[in-house]
Formats: structure tokens, sequence, C-alpha cells
């Protein structure tokens, strides 16, 4: 006689954001933080999750509509503090935070310990844009859950070109993308951002489409193609 025995899925905690030019928390580049330093408490009627990434500390806080419970699966309109019609969602660090502003939420999983309520498991993915940023800030929240989640990482968020000549056809440098998260990621095309984006120009993008899985990676190339004698930053 063979015994089966169910195999428990793979428990995730993770806080992760994506950059957004001109964001007030997070500008550029992508972050998760280290699960040993996470904690996960009630707040209000909802979820309060916090811990590090190097010298910085993360909080997030997720509530429901003021009179309501979350439902699992649906997503919600955000601002700054729960009302009537929208969900609270506030994200800062010790060194950034984000101005009132709205945004939305997936709740995905969320268990209470039956005896004293304490939050065993969640999931949410969030979008939100901060102060004058040209995109919403986007990430995932996970505490014990057994919901995966793709994220991805950069090697770096700067490329600095130094001071080159005026004209097409200038200095070429790439960043590496790599698949951080407990799922496969896919990519959309790299897009620069900005006001005088036209002064750079993707020239490989040898990530669009791909789908990479955990520690699997790929590169994007940018080139400088300056028209003016100025200095530009831009984010893709």
């Amino acid at each position: 006689m063979t015994r089966r025995h169910a195999v428990p899925a793979l428990c995730s905690t993770a806080f992760t954001m994506n950059g957004a030019p001109n964001s007030s928390v997070l500008d550029s580049g992508s972050f998760m933080l280290d699960p040993a330093t996470m904690t996960v408490s009630n707040y209000l009627d909802g979820v309060s999750i916090q811990g590090s990434a190097a010298d910085v500390k993360w909080l997030a806080r997720v509530t429901p509509p003021t009179g309501t419970e979350f439902s699992i699966g649906s997503r919600y309109e955000t601002a700054w503090q729960a009302d009537a019609n929208r969900a609270g969602l506030y994200v800062a660090s010790s060194k950034r935070g984000c101005s009132p502003t709205p945004g939305w939420v997936v709740i995905k999983d969320l268990v209470r310990d039956s005896a004293t309520g304490a939050v065993t498991s969640f999931a949410a993915s969030y979008g939100l844009t901060c102060g004058n940023a040209l995109a919403p800030n986007t990430g995932g929240l996970r505490y014990n859950s057994s919901v995966g989640y793709a994220a991805a990482a950069v090697n770096t968020t700067l490329l600095d070109f130094g001071a080159v000549e005026i004209g097409p056809d200038g200095a070429q440098k790439s960043v590496t993308v790599t698949a951080t998260g407990s799922e496969p990621v896919t990519f959309a095309q790299a897009r620069l951002l900005g006001t005088s984006a036209n002064q750079h120009a993707v020239v490989d993008d040898r990530c669009v489409g791909k789908t990479l899985s955990p520690g699997q990676a790929c590169s994007v190339t940018v080139q400088t193609n300056p028209t003016m004698k100025t200095q530009k930053a831009h984010t893709f």
C-alpha cells in the first residue's frame, strides 16, 4: 500500500516596489525587503506590514473602505486614508514619503487566526502615484502566503554617460534585469520617460516579450544621442 502525502505550497513573505520617474517615494530602480526583517500586524480593519532594506525602513498600511471588510480577489481604488468608497493605502520609508495620492490595491489573500484575530497570511498587489510621478509605483505585499509574486531588479539605477559630443550614434551602456520573485515575470517593451527622452534611445531590448523564471536575467542597451549642450537625466 502506497501512501501519498500532499506537498504544502511554498509560502512567500515579501515587500516589493518598482520605481517611477519623479516619484517622491522611489524614483528609480526597485527594491525587495529582507523577509527576515518583516513583521505584520492588524491596523484598524486592515493590515500593517513593515521591514527594512539595507538601512532604510519601510511601512505599508492597507485598510478596507470604512465599515466594510476586504473581499479576496477584489480591486479597490485607494486614497491615503480609507473612506466610504475607497480603501486606504499608505506606503513610506524612513527617508521618503508619499503625499496623499490616489492608487489601487488588489487583495489576493487574507487569513486571520480565529481565536486572536491576528493576521496569519496576507497577499496584495498595489499601485500609487506619488507627487509629480510620471507613472505609478507598483509592487507586491506578501506575508506567509501561498500566493506567489513576480518581481525584477536591475544591477544599476544609474547609467552615467559622462561628457559626450553632440550628435547621433553616441556611447552605449547596458543594464541587466534579473527576475527576483517567486514566479516568472514577463517584460513589455522598454521605453524612456522624461521631458527630453529623445536625447537617448533604447537600441537593444533583449527583455521585451520574454518571460523569465526567478534567477534568470536579460539586458537593455541605451544609447545617448544629445542634440544640445546641457545635462539630462531620464528613466526607463
